[in-house]
């Protein structure tokens, strides 16, 4: 007998777990504020249960209570949302010769964002001590008055990851290779983890959190060079070495020679583009120089460039889009933000060479940043142990 209330327990205990994860989950995910009886009649569990679990995460400062909702009958419910200063999160994008920090409340706002130049013959140790430094001072001020915590760190880069042995494989643009990557960084004296992957996958995974009902998804991230992501019965597909969807030295035929693929699609060569177009405004910034390639794309020599290279990209991501049959195809990167016209062009060939329905197609935009919101989301997934609950996992 005492066997059998023993197990009891124990399957009691881990379906109590479990619900807590699915009501922490459900407010993060959720449009709030929101009401204990809709958590309650969404999750299927008691509403006492509920009760119990928000009045745990009242406690431990996760969430607040906000106001009453509306009613047909009886008392108002009292409303709840995230605690915004429950911690920050900060986000870290490695780019062209460029790096992007975002810091992230608890409910996944921006609050500050800060870029800075590099150079690309700068090592790995010496980019991560100089992120490491302006990430603490960042947050500094944050932490020391207004936040409790701070939850992640995590890398967007530009080169395939070896999860297994925790280091970059291999970027070819900044020739990094087998550079170790700490699983936590000192901010303020204290540990914060840090969290590492490809831009690509990354881009997968936070388009599969945004779009929660799409098991199969292709995510194509145009920025340093051109990768995939994955995402196959709702898991990131990255392959036994972690090398699934590096794509861009796949050679396609481009103006009469082989050309691999990010030679014909990246920030780089449409900075080269830009300066053959516009040889006298060749020194300018490679930021000024994609600005002035999309202004420009109305000129018959521009154009026609632009659509050769969109003609070439899109028949090559055609043959993937086929063979993998998604049921959304998304792009992001900084190619995709700053250069939309050529971006516009590939998804229109596309369609056509596909024979998909252009709806089946999605790019981010200003308000929309799908990479950030998968390193945002995976931070969150490790601090709060939502890998079992969340649709991605």
């Amino acid at each position: 007998m005492g066997v059998v209330t023993s197990k009891a327990k124990r399957i009691s205990q881990k379906i109590s777990n479990l619900n807590y994860k699915r009501v922490i989950n459900y407010l993060l995910t959720s449009e709030l504020p929101i009401s204990r009886a809709r958590i309650s009649k969404d999750l299927h569990i008691s509403f006492p249960s509920v009760s119990d679990i928000v009045s745990k995460l009242i406690k431990e400062g996760l969430v607040v209570e906000e106001g009453k909702g509306q009613a047909h009958i009886g008392r108002k419910p009292i409303l709840l949302r995230i605690n915004n200063r429950y911690g920050l999160c900060g986000v870290v994008q490695i780019g062209y010769e460029t790096v992007r920090i975002n810091i992230l409340d608890t409910a996944g706002d921006l609050i500050l964002e800060e870029e800075f130049p590099f150079s690309r013959s700068l090592n790995f140790p010496s980019l991560l001590e100089e992120i490491i430094v302006r990430v603490e001072k960042i947050t500094a001020p944050m932490l020391a008055k207004e936040f409790y915590n701070f939850l992640g760190i995590a890398f967007s880069v530009p080169a395939p990851i070896d999860h297994r042995q925790n280091r970059i494989i291999w970027s070819r643009f900044y020739h990094w290779e087998s550079e170790a990557l700490p699983q936590q960084i000192n901010i303020r004296n204290k540990r914060v983890n840090a969290f590492w992957e490809n831009d690509s996958n990354l881009l997968a995974y936070g388009a599969s959190q945004m779009f929660g009902n799409v098991s199969d998804l292709l995510a194509f991230y145009l920025g340093i060079g051109i990768g995939a992501g994955i995402v196959l019965g709702g898991n990131l597909h990255q392959g036994l070495d972690g090398m699934a969807g590096e794509i861009g030295q796949v050679l396609v035929p481009f103006k009469g020679e082989l050309l691999e693929l990010e030679r014909v699609i990246s920030e780089e060569s449409l900075v080269g583009l830009a300066k053959k177009c516009f040889p006298n405004k060749s020194l300018e910034s490679n930021e000024h120089l994609l600005e002035l390639l999309e202004r420009e794309t109305k000129k018959k020599s521009v154009r026609k460039e632009l659509e050769k290279i969109a003609e070439t990209v899109a028949q090559f991501l055609a043959v993937i889009t086929i063979a993998l049959d998604p049921e959304m195809v998304v792009f992001d990167g900084e190619s995709v933000r700053r250069a939309p016209t050529i971006l516009g062009m590939i998804v229109d060939n596309l369609v056509k060479f596909s024979r998909k329905r252009k709806e089946l197609f999605k790019t981010a935009d200003g308000r929309t940043n799908f990479a950030v919101c998968g390193a945002y989301r995976l931070i969150l997934k490790h601090w709060f142990g939502l890998g079992e609950v969340e649709t991605f996992r």
